[in-house]
């Protein structure tokens, strides 16, 4: 979260467009946080706003934490290789 806070004033360069994906937790935190509630109410978590264009986002089955572990993990490398176009 303090990361989080920390990058709340940055603006990319208004000719800048970069392509994001988001791979989000189907788990979530807590909506009633005061940080993290609002950001959790957008879909693409605030990340729309580094990217000129829709950021799109593709859920992950488990937590912010486990969605990097067994069996989810491989939920995850599938949608990161066709993104990628390696499957």
């Amino acid at each position: 979260v303090a990361r989080a806070q920390d990058g709340t004033a940055y603006a990319p360069p208004a000719d800048q467009v970069l392509p994001l994906a988001l791979f989000r937790a189907e788990e979530k935190s807590d909506p009633n946080h005061p940080t993290v509630g609002p950001l959790i109410a957008d879909p693409a978590l605030g990340w729309s706003r580094f990217s000129g264009r829709t950021v799109p986002v593709y859920m992950v089955p488990g937590s912010h934490l486990t969605l990097v572990r067994e069996p989810n993990v491989h939920i995850l490398g599938a949608q990161l290789r066709a993104i990628l176009g390696l499957s």
